[in-house]
Parts: C-alpha cells; structure tokens; sequence
C-alpha cells in the first residue's frame, strides 16, 4: 500500500512533519498547554508508528495497537484530531518502521543515491524526498568533475523529481525549505558549468526557473500559505534560496514571495540569530526586493546583538544594507568600531565586501579603512581576482590614497591575471587610475590580457577601462584600436555615461577613430535627452578637441537645445568647455549665444567661479566672438580679466623649436622668438618678416596632433591669429621635419620664398 495516500474514508495516513511540528520543537512563544492523555482513554486520535500519523475521523471507533505511554494531544481542526508522540517516548517498533524508508546519507555516489531511492520509491515520503535532494546537492557539489556515468538514470531522475513535484502539499514546512534550499543549490552550480549538476540542472530548471510549470514556483505557491508556521530559520533559508536563483515568486493578486517573508519575519524578529538577520536581508538585497521596515527592524535587533555576529555575519549584513541602498549611519558606525576589533579573524572576502559596502554607501570610517588595508597587505596572496579588484574599488571610491596597498595589489594582479574575468581586469584599471596610483606593469599587462577576451566585455566594462587608460596617461594604440572595433558592434547598449566617457578617452589620449565618433555622434543626436549636464560638457569638449569634420557642425547644431537646458544646472567648468568647444567648432549658435541668452547670463552671474584654466577658454570664446564681429555684453574687467589670465602662462620651448629657429637664423632671417601677439594674446614659436609680410612660425610637435590630424586648439589658435591680429601663420610638423633632407630648402618651400639664390653656402634674400 502507498503509504503517502488515503487507503479508505476511515484511516488518513500523513508524515508527521507535515501537519504539526512536535511540542518540543515549536517556538515558545508558540506552544499552546496540552494534556498528557493515555491512548486507552482516548476515543479518537492518532497512533504513531514510528513513521507515520494514523488519524481516525470524530465518528470512527479508536483502535490502539500497542498501547504506546504518553501522547501530546494537538487541536488541528474540527474533523481531525493529532496526537504527537513526545520524543522519548519513541520505542522500539516505531525504530522497525523507520528502516523501511532508504536512509540518503549512506550514498557515497549519484548514481547510487538515484537507484537506491528509485528501488524504494514505494516507501518514499515527503522527509525521503527532501533527503534524496539534500543529499544529491552536497554529492554533486563535492564530485562536480564527473559526469552521470549511466545516462539511463535520466528516467529513474525524472521518476523522483515528478514524484517530488506532485506531492509538495505533503511536505511540512522543514522538508519543503530543505528541498528547495537543495534544488536552489543545485540549480546554481549548474549556472557555473559543473558538469555532473548539468542534467540536474536541466531537470530542475526546464523552461526556466521562473516559468509557470516551473518547480520553484510551486513550491512557493504552497509555501506562501504555510509560512506563518515557518521558524526563522525556514523564513530565512527560504528567502536565501530563491536569492540564489534569482527568482522573486509573484502571485495573482500582484504580491511575492519575499512580501509575505518580510511581513513573517518582522513577527518573529526576536527569533533571529545573527547568521538569520545577516542572511535575510543579504536575500532581499540581492533580488533587489527592498522593504523599509524589514531592514529597520533588522538594523535595531542587530545593534542589540552585535557582539554574536561573527565576521562573515558582519560583511553579510553591512553589504545588504549597502546594495539594498538602506542608510543607517548607527549600524554602519558600529559594524565598523566591530570590525575593526575583530579584523585579524577577517578573510579576503569578508574583507573586500564590507569595504565595498561602506564605499558603495559612502560610510567612510578611517580606522575600519586602516586596518582593513593592514589586514590585506598581510594576507593578499589569499585574495582572489574579484577580491583584489573590489578593494582597490573601495579605497579608490572614497578617496582614501594608500599607496603600499595599491602596489602590493597591483604586484599581486599581476601575478593572477590569467584568472582574471573582465570585470575584474575592468574594475581594477579604474581604481588604479582614479585613484592616481600609477602601476605601468599592471596596465601594460591587463591590455594584453584584455586584447584577447573584448569580445566578452560588456559596453560598460569597455567604456571604463578606455576611460581608465586615458585618466592614467596609458596609451595602448592597439588595445584603443580593438575596443573602438568591438564597441562599434556593442553601441546600441551604451548608456549616456558610456557613450560620453569613451569618446572623452579617445580625445584625451589623441587616439582619433573616425567611424566610432561618427556613430556615437549619430546615437547621441537622437538620445540627447538621456545625456546629463556632464555627460553633454564632456561630449562636445571631446569633439572639439579632435576635429571630425561636418560631424562637429552636424552634431552642435543638433545639441543647440540640450544645452541651453543645461545651463540651468550646470557648473562654471561646463560653461567654459561649451563656449570654447562652440569656438573650436566655429558653429555660430545665435539663440544659445545672443547678448540676452542663458549662457550670457550665466557667464556674468558665475563670472568669480571660474579658475585659471575656464578662464582661458572663455578668453578664446571672446576671441571668437570677436572672429564674427558679434556684440559682447560682458564688461570689460571681466573680458581684461580673461586676457590677463591667458598671457599668464609661461611659454616653454622645446628643443625642436631652438633647431628651426636656428635653421631660419642660417638662412638670413631675423626671428622673433615666443613673440606674444598684442590684441589676442597668443604667443607664436617664432615671427619672421617674408616679402615685407609678418609671418608666424609654429614648430609643431607631437602633442600637437592626433595622429597626423591638428587638434582643435591648434586650428583654433591659427585661425584667430589670422582673423584676429590679420598674421599668417605657418605649421612645422615635426615628422615633416625628421623627413625632410635638406632643412633650408624644407623652410623656404614653407615660407613660399621665390626669390633667393645659394650663394658661398649662404641664402641671401
């Protein structure tokens, strides 16, 4: 007979642990008095026979066989009455019964385990089954190298897991968060690739974890109703495993799952151990499910009971309230003072998590930072790449510099690159780089690393880790060469922030890609709106200060209106690269710059926020406005204020500089050396009278240039010289110059000089 079903309409066969739980196990808080009664007096109950629950219905004669000493006598509804054995009034028959159901823990193999529950699937009940998957769990995660050697199995599997699915309403509440905490497990392993959990895997998941046939939701569908009964244990295990799968199970009426946990668990608060309170909100955290009064609640039972909380308990919890984006300055002070007194008992990962919570909630304490950087320079070869990338992260976010630590990460990265994933190799160029700290063997070994896994990089990681490079001065021509390819292929996923951040990296490092500024040109004319003050300031600079042709007039005009939206919001520094890139441009925008626009206004009204280097630019925005002869309605301090800041700088010539002007010196001419122009304030290389014409000479170096293209501030500078002070100005591009054999005959043909003779190895004009 099948003991997991009815046999007539008088006996009711049920495990125990599906209906009640016994006295001895119930919360305290919930045990209601009951009665020490004797079966013989007793005309309607429950025999225990070691496995199971006989109840008889109210109108059934009692039969009692053999009298068993004591029962707990349990109210469960108006037809049925339970009687639960107490735990040592267990005797020896019930032992006899307990060895009909095969016992889990003895398989030492998979494959054995499938067989031996298939062999005794007629004897399986609900505590069988939570230990069939229990124990699967732990076998296939300790063995996850092999595969099932017997694919015929397939069908005694499916067997025991249809056998599973259909009986889940007989599953008491510790059977049901033990079945799904191993299926949870299993499910996750398998996400990883372990091969022996694949067919499990597939078997579990099947159309998808979250699908409506899906196991996962008909165990929540049955557990919902069942978990005013749950412990805290089971509300927390419960919660843990659909975390672990990343399912939130929803319900007709528009609730879920971890709804109806956080209202449970808020009645059971006292319950919770501290492993429990770190757990349940680490499981809210990362489903992403945030209930304010959960973590309130959570944050006051832990203050009280901090000193129970172990290091791993301490980094769980200050890492949910972090990721779930929930500020308790009083938790994270004394999780940090905790912390801080317990940081030798810390490992690598309790280390990294808790600084990337308090960095992620700029909770900034300098003594848990301190020590937390001892503690890693002590025991970094235990960190792995996640670890190591997520600890510079921390320090780099809250700017707190460390300079020994940095570079015994960065020796240390070096040496587990190949274990790398790009996340991390992404991560941990950006903390270097935004945090100053230079490491040239870190960089030039992450580019090679990153070159041969780009196609794996999703738009973020790309963007940051152009960005990185460009912030520390790494110029990697082949790397920015393959991003730029796979970026191309990618754009469409680029957020704003990316889309700004990777042409800015391009720009800055002078590494031009025509057809990457065109397409994230195109995407931005019709996503303007998505793009912040920042974002748009950063675009346009990037676009003036490398050229790319009709793209620039194109993509300013369109951009007109977003940034007179933006000026509202904007800062001192944002006005300078508006007005200066629109200079570059020379895109003449009469409703962003008439003498009554935003702009204008904004420039008197902010005119003592800007520094040395806003003011510069605002000086060649002058200048330009100057170039078209429009009005200026700035006064004219604040216009002598702008020049005088710009002929401030000191000039600095270089050697390639002394080597022409000598050259023109040979030939007869009498150069002006850094002569400073009055009327604009531009100092040129040199100026030399040609044919009665002031001529002004620009010795050209690399920095000059992307590529072999002039930057924006060298055509800007020539063209306003011209229209401006009405001086030609004549460029030396230093590969012209390495070129060219014969430097005299170089430096005439530049000058157009047509009526000179060689005479006694002398030009004469």
């Amino acid at each position: 007979m099948n003991r997991g079903a009815a046999s007539d309409n008088k006996y009711h066969y049920r495990r125990i642990t599906t209906e009640i739980e016994p006295y001895y196990l119930q919360p305290r808080h919930e045990r209601r008095p009951t009665k020490m009664i004797s079966p013989r007096s007793q005309t309607r109950g429950s025999e225990w026979n070691g496995s199971y629950l006989r109840t008889v219905s109210k109108d059934d004669s009692t039969h009692f066989e053999p009298p068993i000493k004591k029962y707990r006598l349990e109210e469960r509804d108006d037809e049925v009455r339970t009687f639960a054995i107490h735990k040592k009034a267990r005797d020896s028959r019930s032992n006899r019964y307990n060895n009909r159901s095969p016992t889990m823990k003895s398989y030492k193999t998979i494959e054995g385990l499938i067989l031996g529950a298939f062999e005794n699937r007629d004897e399986l009940v609900s505590s069988s089954l939570a230990a069939f998957w229990t124990r699967a769990a732990c076998l296939l995660e300790d063995d996850n190298k092999s595969p099932l050697q017997s694919m015929h199995l397939n069908t005694e599997l499916q067997h025991l897991f249809s056998r599973t699915k259909v009986t889940l309403e007989e599953f008491g509440s510790n059977n049901l968060s033990q079945t799904l905490t191993a299926m949870a497990k299993v499910v996750k392993g398998g996400r990883k690739g372990l091969h022996s959990q694949i067919v499990f895997y597939d078997l579990l998941v099947g159309n998808g974890v979250a699908s409506k046939d899906s196991i996962f939701l008909k165990i929540a569908d049955v557990a919902v109703h069942r978990l005013e009964r749950y412990d805290s244990q089971a509300l927390s295990t419960t919660a843990i495993a659909y975390a672990r799968i990343g399912v939130v199970p929803t319900f007709e009426d528009g609730s879920n799952l971890f709804n109806s946990i956080a209202i449970q668990a808020m009645k059971r608060m006292s319950q919770f151990n501290a492993q429990g309170l770190s757990t349940l909100v680490w499981a809210f955290a990362t489903v992403k499910v945030t209930d304010i009064h959960l973590f309130r609640m959570v944050a006051k039972a832990a203050m009280i009971t901090l000193s129970q909380f172990n290091p791993q308990n301490l980094s769980n919890l200050v890492w949910a309230f972090a990721k779930a984006n929930q500020q308790s300055p009083s938790l994270f002070k004394s999780i940090a003072n905790a912390s801080v007194k317990r940081m030798s008992e810390y490992n690598s990962q309790n280390v990294s998590n808790t600084l990337w919570a308090f960095s992620h909630a700029r909770e900034y304490d300098s003594a848990l930072f301190e020590a937390s950087a001892k503690r890693t320079i002590c025991t970094v070869s235990e960190f792995n790449p996640q670890e190591l990338a997520n600890t510079v992260c921390a320090f780099a976010a809250a700017k707190v510099s460390n300079h020994t630590l940095f570079n015994t990460i960065g020796d240390e990265a070096v040496k587990k690159l190949k274990l790398f994933i790009p996340q991390n190799l992404s991560n941990i160029v950006w903390a270097f780089a935004t945090a100053g700290v230079a490491h040239p063997r870190l960089f030039d070994r992450v580019a090679e690393e990153a070159i041969h896994c780009l196609s794996n990089f999703v738009p973020q990681e790309l963007a940051n880790t152009a960005w990185a490079y460009a912030t520390a001065k790494e110029v990697e021509p082949k790397l920015f060469h393959m991003i730029a390819e796979e970026s191309l292929t990618k754009l469409e996923n680029f957020e704003a922030q990316h889309l700004s951040n990777i042409v800015w990296a391009y720009a800055t490092l002078k590494l031009p890609h025509q057809r990457l500024f065109e397409a994230v040109a195109n995407i931005v004319i019709v996503r303007s709106k998505e793009f912040s003050p920042q974002h748009i300031s950063n675009l346009i600079w990037s676009y003036a200060f490398i050229p790319v042709g009709s793209v620039n007039k194109r993509l300013y005009s369109q951009l007109e209106s977003r940034v007179i939206e933006s000026i509202e919001y904007c800062d001192s520094q944002f006005l300078a690269n508006i007005g200066w890139s629109y200079a570059v441009a020379n895109v003449n925008v009469p409703s962003l710059f008439s003498e009554k626009s935003h702009f204008i206004h904004a420039i008197v009204s902010r005119q003592n926020e800007f520094n040395l280097e806003a003011l510069c630019q605002i000086h060649q925005w002058i200048l330009w406005r100057k170039e078209l002869k429009a009005d200026l309605t700035l006064s004219s301090a604040f216009q002598q204020l702008c020049y005088d800041s710009y002929i401030a700088r000191e000039p600095s010539p270089s050697a390639f500089q002394g080597h022409v002007v000598s050259e023109l010196k040979a030939i007869g001419f009498e150069p002006k050396e850094e002569y400073r122009l009055p009327d604009c304030g531009y100092i040129l290389d040199a100026l030399v009278e040609v044919n009665g014409e002031q001529v002004g000479i620009e010795v050209d170096g690399p920095c000059h240039f992307a590529g072999q293209e002039p930057l924006g501030r060298m055509t800007l500078k020539h063209r306003q010289v011209l229209n401006v002070e009405g001086v030609r100005v004549i460029s030396i591009p230093y590969w012209e110059w390495d070129e060219s054999i014969n430097k005299k005959e170089y430096l005439m043909s530049k000058l157009d000089v047509a009526d000179v003779q060689f005479d006694d190895c002398q030009w004469v004009l």
